[in-house]
């Protein structure tokens, strides 16, 4: 076979789509050395020295340099250019952010996380409302099979987006193997040092912006006991209504008990989960739940929401929060904290399930079902 995949989400920040992108590829790469591979980079810049540079020589790259937003408003509206302009021929094509590359010839998969912007619609910006909505649905349609990346999110689509459940696999993430637990104390010394973090601290690793709850978690954090002996590290990028959340910490004047790191790059978050008390994710909704994963894996014991697919990741290796009750979260946090006994019993549950899951499992089942797709 000759794949095309959408690798241009790789050349952001590597959160998300980015991430998913970027460890797919690289693990295909790894796996398979039967099929060729094109991978398709469409930015406004020259991006040349940040493609993925892959030891397997089934894999090559075509880059257009034209912005991307410019460009999925053609394929949205008119469905040109095809993407086979640069990739050529393929026998089948994998976009992996959400909008559809149209191709001339062969089969397309499109991976869709999930579908907040239609479940939880007062979570979500009124473009993602009204206008990546219709879009979704007709590049759904058009496609023909979806990857998600959790039973949660595979139910949303069939609910929201009309589509048949034969037309919809659910292939887990998964996890770098740079997140390990704690050897020693030197690599979170180094990132503690970094982003100016003293003492014990709590940590929430994601963007910033009102899906994640984030209000509900410095309420709760505000209420706890944990908050005289434990700071509250918010790990992320600023999202959409982002002020809101500085506004609360100023409000509760916790300007002192509260760091905000920014975007933390995948290269000093195993320190900073090695270097964390405990890890709180109380989100309303995601489509997997990486974060917490990650954390796990680190042998950190973890808080998260009872919601969407974080108990599909989480099993029964986590404490579990309704996201709306802050007392709830203030005092499972007060908890988990207090009881050396159960957060043993996280740890070990928490290692145990991080094992069922890695990016080679992902890309593997990925690349049976582009074998299922094309025959």
């Amino acid at each position: 076979m000759r794949i095309g995949i959408d690798a241009s989400p790789v050349l952001k920040e590597r959160a998300g789509v980015g991430n998913y992108t970027y460890q797919l590829i690289r693990q295909l790469s790894l796996i398979d050395r039967v099929n060729q591979y094109v991978l398709f980079y469409c930015h406004h810049k020259d991006v040349r020295d940040k493609i993925m540079k892959l030891e397997n020589p089934n894999f090559e790259s075509a880059t257009v340099r034209f912005p991307i937003k410019i460009m999925k408003m053609f394929w949205a509206s008119v469905r040109r250019p095809k993407v086979d302009r640069w990739v050529g021929k393929v026998d089948l094509y994998h976009s992996t952010a959400f909008y559809l590359n149209p191709i001339s010839e062969g089969k397309s998969i499109l991976t869709i996380f999930d579908v907040n912007f239609l479940a939880m619609r007062k979570f979500t910006l009124w473009s993602g409302r009204w206008h990546f909505a219709p879009k979704m649905k007709d590049y759904a349609k058009r496609c023909h099979h979806i990857i998600t990346v959790s039973e949660s999110s595979k139910r949303e689509i069939i609910k929201y987006l009309n589509v048949p459940e034969g037309k919809i696999s659910v292939i887990y993430g998964g996890y770098s193997d740079i997140f390990q637990p704690k050897s020693d104390d030197r690599l979170s010394g180094e990132v503690k040092r970094k982003y100016q973090i003293t003492g014990n601290y709590l940590l929430y690793v994601g963007t910033l912006e009102p899906r994640k709850n984030l209000l509900g978690l410095i309420r709760a954090y505000a209420q706890s006991r944990a908050k005289d002996d434990f700071i509250l590290v918010l790990a992320g990028g600023r999202g959409w209504q982002y002020e809101n959340i500085f506004k609360l910490v100023r409000k509760l004047n916790l300007e002192n008990r509260i760091i905000f790191t920014g975007y933390i790059p995948e290269s000093d978050l195993p320190g900073l989960y090695q270097g964390a008390s405990l890890f709180v994710y109380p989100s309303f909704y995601e489509g997997f739940g990486l974060p917490p994963l990650e954390a796990m894996a680190c042998g950190l014991p973890v808080i998260v929401s009872n919601t969407t697919s974080l108990p599909e990741v989480v099993g029964d290796a986590g404490v579990y929060v309704d996201p709306n009750d802050i007392e709830q979260i203030s005092f499972s946090i007060d908890t988990v904290l207090s009881d050396p006994e159960l957060r043993q019993t996280l740890i070990r549950r928490g290692l145990e399930r991080a094992k069922l899951f890695s990016w080679e499992k992902t890309a593997k089942k990925t690349l049976e079902l582009y074998e299922q797709v094309v025959n």
